[in-house]
């Protein structure tokens, strides 16, 4: 009974460490949900959830997913797109993978975040200043589909 819990604690703890291959990351993927948790949220003293599970993305942030292209030159492009599918606006940076850690720098921030690859989709968990306020103190938790190889 103790080799078994042995080995199911060794197993548990080497998922919690693990690298993600560059070449996964590369082509277009697409935000297909997130939750956010906005602590004191404009300046209030009050927790604040976002939530947009899939299938209601559109509905909640009233716009299209994000899609995120990550090229292998260390750049990449984040298009925004109305719900009448008119561009809104990108964002270009550069990207830096490190094990299970990706970091975005662009003009508007500079954000770390842990990823998973898990049932072919891309879980990235951060914490952010989502709610503008000056501090990285919200908790992203967001997924993405590669729609683009």
């Amino acid at each position: 009974m103790r080799l078994v819990l042995m080995l199911m604690t060794c197993g548990l703890l080497s998922c919690s460490s693990h690298q993600i291959d560059q070449k996964l990351l590369l082509g277009t993927w697409k935000n297909t949900e997130l939750r956010v948790k906005m602590n004191s949220f404009k300046n209030e003293d009050s927790i604040k959830w976002l939530i947009a599970k899939a299938g209601e993305w559109e509905k909640v942030l009233k716009m299209k997913p994000i899609e995120t292209t990550y090229f292998p030159d260390g750049t990449f492009e984040s298009k925004y797109n109305g719900l009448d599918g008119q561009l809104l606006g990108t964002e270009k940076g550069q990207w830096q993978l490190t094990n299970d850690s990706l970091i975005l720098r662009s003009a508007n921030y500079n954000n770390s975040y842990k990823i998973y690859y898990i049932d072919h989709q891309l879980r990235f968990v951060s914490l952010l200043d989502w709610d503008e306020d000056g501090k990285k103190d919200d908790l992203y938790d967001g997924w993405q589909v590669k729609i683009d190889p």
